[in-house]
């Protein structure tokens, strides 16, 4: 088991995509450890965050979608980089959400590609 503290700070360093993906699926803050231990305990992220499926954490959360492409030119999850950063953003109806809120990445960076959802 993980321990509260320690699965904070990987989701506080390492989890702009899983984040990105709860903003996409409307999930509350205060189920922030919940969703993390349920994707963790499915295999659907790894304990450091990263997203091995993408589809079945949005399908586990209501929202549907049959498959997810990375992209060049267009896609709701936005890939910023910056020197060797990559961090994931999601394009929202009221603008970029940034899971850092303002961060040096999208700050300095430059989009490097697009996650599409369909």
């Amino acid at each position: 088991m993980i321990a509260i503290q320690r699965a904070l700070k990987y989701i506080g360093d390492e989890g702009c995509y899983f984040l990105c993906l709860r903003k996409m699926a409307g999930r509350k803050d205060e189920d922030l450890l919940k969703d993390y231990f349920f994707c963790l305990e499915n295999g659907y992220i790894d304990r450091d965050c990263y997203v091995k499926n993408p589809i079945a954490i949005l399908s586990a959360w209501g929202v549907k979608y049959r498959n997810v492409r990375k992209d060049s030119s267009y896609g709701q999850i936005v890939v910023y980089k910056h020197n060797a950063n990559l961090h994931f953003c999601l394009n929202t109806d009221e603008g970029l959400f940034d899971p850092l809120g303002d961060s040096n990445t999208v700050k300095y960076g430059h989009v490097d590609s697009y996650r599409l959802f369909w």
